[in-house]
């Protein structure tokens, strides 16, 4: 008794190969756990040095145009 295997029908490997592409094609524009780790650290660096600087500014203004005694 021998076995014979068969090949899909043709519309199902169409659909395979169609679906195949569509995830090769897409992956690379998913960002992984670490790109997002990656850029939550790089925002907070720039929120803090921008707080920072404006911080800076406004203590300079004040003592700029504050009255002194």
């Amino acid at each position: 008794m021998a076995t014979t295997t068969e090949s899909p029908p043709i519309e199902h490997a169409e659909r395979i190969a169609a679906l195949e592409r569509e995830l090769q094609t897409e992956r690379p524009h998913l960002a992984t756990k670490a790109d997002i780790a990656d850029l939550k650290a790089w925002l907070m660096w720039r929120i803090i040095l921008v707080s920072v600087a404006v911080q800076a500014l406004g203590i300079g203004a004040l003592l700029q145009f504050l009255p002194r005694p």
